[in-house]
């Protein structure tokens, strides 16, 4: 793997931020797609001699993967699975899910970083250097346990995606529905994603307003 570790090596070197052209108007977040991912990291595979394939599979199980095969010219490759969760079995939603997969897989195997996943070090310039007094022994805090979403909040698996979004009964419904279909939200056309979008918009404020 020496010429594969010595080109990736010299690729991440050259690697910038990943930008952030996508944006989600019901988190109020922007996002990096596919596209800036891929247009991040194609030149600089390209002056390495790497290359990146991406292509779906089928475990033993029947459960369908995404493998992701990092190449050297050499012929030296590395490779990873992934699952490919899809919101329904239809070809859009696995298309959808395939297209989100694919993002990670290649954020994943290249070291890819965007602008979303660096606080600057904020969180650590507020910590105290020094303590007045030692803290008092607390008991180890336990985790609360996980809260499985009710049908209402899931919504109904076969129902279109407006249906489900105006059957959502509160915010925390809403924004459990929008987090179960995100990869499927993300990976659609344009026009497609803002028309979903604009659809929770207008339940969150009914149920603000509500």
């Amino acid at each position: 793997m020496e010429n594969l570790a010595k080109a990736l090596c010299a690729a991440q070197s050259e690697f910038g931020t990943v930008p952030q052209s996508g944006h989600n108007p019901f988190h109020k977040s922007k996002y990096s797609t596919l596209k800036d991912c891929w247009d991040t990291a194609r030149p600089v595979l390209a002056r390495h001699g790497l290359s990146v394939l991406q292509m779906p599979d089928t475990g033993e199980d029947g459960r369908m993967f995404l493998l992701t095969i990092l190449m050297h010219e050499s012929g030296e490759h590395i490779s990873a699975r992934q699952p490919v969760m899809a919101a329904k079995q239809d070809a859009q939603s696995f298309g959808s899910a395939l297209s989100y997969a694919r993002r990670y897989g290649l954020t994943s195997a290249l070291g890819l970083v965007s602008g979303d996943e660096d606080d600057d070090g904020n969180a650590a310039t507020n910590v105290p250097t020094k303590q007045a007094s030692p803290p008092k022994a607390q008991k180890p805090a336990t985790s609360p346990a996980p809260v499985t979403p009710s049908k209402a909040e899931r919504g109904t698996p076969n129902a279109t995606i407006e249906e489900r979004v105006n059957a959502a009964p509160h915010l925390g419904g809403l924004t459990a529905l929008y987090d179960g279909l995100k990869g499927e939200i993300e990976a659609m056309d344009e026009a497609k994603r803002n028309e979903v979008l604009a659809l929770f918009g207008k339940r969150k404020t009914e149920l603000t307003k509500g």
